[in-house]
């Protein structure tokens, strides 16, 4: 009995202050995922991952060619080949926000990249794209 009063009273103060406090005009800017409604937010170079995913399922100006949505697609669910790599790069580069940090030419990945792995030759960056 007393340890389920003290349950009664944790959850009503958690309930209290989930429901009534005042919400924070930044919050969104902490909670977004990645996606349509955040690819166009500044600097915020995901995931390899999180990049295909844009790729593959937002229509977007440039269009990916039909080896590069397999190279995609196999990549997230991790089942790509290397010679499915220069695809793979070729569609990264079709990103509407995409912008190279490196001006080197030549193929930037030589080994297929883990999918939580942040990219360091190329930011999604909307404000410096080529768009």
């Amino acid at each position: 009995m007393k340890n389920l009063t003290k349950l009664t009273f944790i959850c009503t103060v958690v309930l209290f202050a989930t429901l009534f406090s005042e919400p924070d005009p930044n919050r969104q800017k902490y909670l977004s995922a990645g996606g349509s409604g955040s690819y166009n937010t500044g600097s915020s170079t995901g995931t390899y991952y999180v990049i295909a995913f844009d790729l593959l399922n937002y229509n977007f100006p440039e269009k990916i060619g039909n080896n590069q949505v397999k190279a995609l697609a196999a990549f997230n669910k991790g089942t790509m080949k290397i010679s499915q790599l220069r695809h793979f790069e070729k569609a990264l580069q079709k990103h509407p926000c995409f912008y190279s940090t490196k001006n080197s030419k030549g193929r930037k990945l030589t080994t297929i990249p883990d999918k939580n792995a942040r990219p360091d030759w190329f930011v999604i960056d909307c404000d410096k794209s080529k768009n």
